[in-house]
């Protein structure tokens, strides 16, 4: 957590090798919330980066998601 607890970033990655796959599926994952009014609101971006999508071997895929979430 940075700036007063309001910004975020999260980092992760997994790996999935299935016995039908050509290649083992690979994900990481780059992102940021930032959190605005006490936590009561979130803005979340995260940028996907897959290789071997769903274990098709060559089949990369970069995916990028923005959410806004709140509470009331």
């Amino acid at each position: 957590m940075f700036s007063n607890n309001q910004l975020e970033l999260v980092a992760g990655w997994d790996s999935q090798d299935a016995s039908n796959y050509e290649a083992t599926f690979q994900r990481t994952y780059l992102g940021v919330n930032l959190y605005v009014n006490q936590h009561k609101a979130k803005f979340q971006g995260t940028w996907t980066m897959a290789d071997n999508f769903l274990g098709v071997r060559g089949d990369d895929r970069d995916i990028l998601q923005f959410q806004f979430q709140f509470a009331f």
